[in-house]
């Protein structure tokens, strides 16, 4: 190629500036010469990175520092402009590769446990917040998940999808127990009472449709596996502990009348 001697750096807008014109008008033999010749040009790149990566890996790196923001936003706008064919064609390849990636990720997070442990104490905060927008803004598929997870791990049956979760879900986020607003809150021991939490209605039967119902945590914590009967037996018990408690009853009577 007619390229000028002379150090790169002083020179580089005019020779990129002719390598671009030689390609412009050679590409059509360019582009033979390398369908052509494939193999042999992929191994000369292998051998000069192996030769050079320590070079390679500097030069990017000192390229990224010197650029970082403007690549930060040619990837964003990039990311933006093709989103859902960028993530369909990580999910197919997740799909295609899951032990792989699945042990991938163990590798990762084994051989980097002290610095993934300080990452997520230096930015709980801002975690908790990306957990909590992420869980709000796809509630359905958390749940879904959630209970895969756990029908897996007990051994009991599941066929619910995100469609059905959709279709029980309270569109007001109104405990239909309690009676108050059910939020996407986290704390750090576990979900909080306000949580909405999928509730199997007769929890043998397992996570199928018809027989689980979007409820709070709170209000799924109390009954549990309980049955009605044993839940209005609890109820009427303290309301008579309640009643002689306000009664200022010292020696409280808890004699079971029935």
């Amino acid at each position: 190629m007619p390229f000028d001697s002379g150090d790169y750096e002083a020179n580089k807008e005019k020779k990129r500036a002719q390598q671009k014109a030689y390609y412009e008008a050679n590409k059509e033999k360019i582009k033979a010469y390398r369908e052509a010749n494939k193999e042999k040009i992929a191994a000369q790149k292998r051998a000069y990175y192996e030769a050079n990566k320590e070079k390679i890996a500097a030069r990017e790196k000192a390229r990224y520092e010197a650029n970082k923001e403007k690549i930060a936003a040619r990837y964003k706008a990039r990311y933006e402009a093709n989103k859902e064919k960028i993530a369909a064609r990580y999910k197919a390849y997740r799909e295609a590769n899951i032990e792989k990636e699945r042990a991938r990720h163990k590798a990762y997070r084994e051989a980097n446990i002290e610095r993934i442990k300080a990452y997520r104490e230096a930015n709980k905060e801002k975690i908790a917040a990306r957990q909590k927008a992420y869980r709000a803004a796809n509630k359905e598929k958390t749940m879904l998940n959630t209970a895969r997870k756990r029908a897996k791990k007990n051994n009991i049956p599941f066929n619910l999808t995100e469609d059905y979760l959709k279709s029980i879900y309270p569109s007001d986020m109104i405990c239909p127990v309690l009676g108050f607003e059910m939020s996407m809150g986290l704390d750090g021991n576990g979900w909080v009472d306000t949580s909405p939490s999928l509730d199997r209605i007769i929890p043998e039967k397992g996570y199928v449709q018809g027989n689980v119902v979007v409820i709070s945590m709170r209000a799924n914590s109390i009954k549990r596996d309980a049955t009605p009967g044993e839940l209005r037996k609890v109820a009427d018990f303290y309301e008579k502990v309640f009643e002689q408690l306000d009664n200022k009853q010292l020696d409280l009577d808890f004699t079971n009348e029935s």
